[in-house]
């Protein structure tokens, strides 16, 4: 069965988490706390947008309408939202870049993120699709640079002083893994 990226009925289970598309009534006070609050946002380029319902409907259509995945963490236990990801995919050369938020602080730095991530990869490495798994991250965020490199992506390349993290130049380093040279196949 050929891979269909837009897939509604994904769901990508681990021993604490749980990873299903992003659904409308995800789009909570909850949700958009994340989006807004400064420190979960220091490394991105949401940090720079004032999120509400309607840039967060705006960016949910948007992504089903280019066929990308936006998706739901949830913690097992609990059944509760944690966070979540994105998968964009380049149609014409079968890349799939990954990105990914623990928005709950329950759940920072416990784990559940490497989790998450590797649950992504290894959904990517099993479809007909993915050629290449890519992903990017500001170079000062190391829980984020942990968690992609002992996923098994191999660093690429480092744009010196892309970004600007809190009025400083940050660089952004890039990584890749060719599904057909993963050993985690």
């Amino acid at each position: 069965m050929a891979f269909i990226p837009s897939s509604l009925n994904l769901k990508l289970t681990s021993n604490r988490v749980c990873i299903t598309p992003f659904r409308l009534y995800n789009i909570n006070l909850k949700y958009l706390s994340w989006l807004n609050d400064p420190k979960l946002m220091c490394y991105s380029n949401q940090q720079f947008t004032t999120h509400n319902i309607f840039t967060t409907l705006k960016y949910f259509f948007r992504m089903r309408m280019e066929r990308n995945l936006f998706l739901s963490i949830y913690d097992i236990d609990s059944t509760t939202m944690i966070g979540t990801a994105t998968i964009y995919f380049d149609f014409n050369h079968r890349i799939s870049d990954i990105g990914i938020l623990i928005g709950h602080s329950r759940f920072l730095a416990r784990g559940y993120g490497t989790e998450a991530w590797n649950l992504l990869i290894q959904y990517l490495l099993s479809d007909s699709f993915t050629r290449k798994i890519t992903a990017g991250c500001v170079e000062s965020n190391l829980a984020m640079v942990r968690i992609i490199e002992q996923s098994g992506l191999l660093f690429e390349a480092r744009r010196h002083d892309h970004f600007l993290i809190s009025n400083k130049p940050a660089s952004i380093c890039y990584y890749g893994l060719l599904t057909h040279q993963s050993h985690l196949h």
